[in-house]
């Protein structure tokens, strides 16, 4: 697989090897001209690994630290351990026993003010969750921008659209 491209369960609402971006230079200025992160840091939860390294190194890129995790278990072991972090971003369908929603939750429960951002490459699920939930929606495949500004948003105590 590209490390530009998502891969998603064809049939699903999401399209197999979907770009994640194509990089135009009107995307890489308006990417150079995004709000940067200083001292944060974003816990991001993923099962997928081109997604995980792919979605840091835009979170990286944009200033800001990330913590990478790749299930919802190892997430909540880290914040159970004392991971500090700023923001959660975590994927709604992951496989094991615990989803992203639930992470949001079990996470919410030790640290009740802290933003969380979730992402899913399923359509119907995230129409399901976006009338379901107070969290913070960014469908897959996302553009770097979008993803950049969302966190910002949230950081800021806005809700960054969903």
């Amino acid at each position: 697989m590209r490390p530009d491209a998502l891969a998603c369960s064809a049939g699903f609402g999401a399209m197999e090897d979907s770009p994640l971006h194509e990089q135009t230079d009107s995307s890489t200025d308006a990417l150079q001209a995004a709000p940067y992160g200083s001292s944060e840091t974003i816990l991001m939860v993923e099962d997928n690994a081109d997604v995980l390294e792919l979605g840091s190194m835009i979170l990286r890129e944009a200033g800001y630290g990330v913590i990478e995790a790749d299930s919802a278990e190892d997430a909540l072991e880290a914040v159970q351990d004392g991971a500090v972090f700023d923001l959660l971003f975590t994927d709604i369908v992951m496989p094991g026993g615990m989803d992203g929603l639930a992470l949001a939750e079990r996470v919410r429960t030790l640290i009740p003010a802290v933003p969380v951002l979730l992402t899913t490459g399923w359509a119907d699920r995230a129409a399901e969750q976006k009338g379901q939930s107070d969290y913070a929606l960014i469908g897959k495949p996302y553009r770097p921008i979008d993803l950049v500004r969302r966190v910002r948003a949230l950081l800021d105590g806005h809700s960054g659209g969903s």
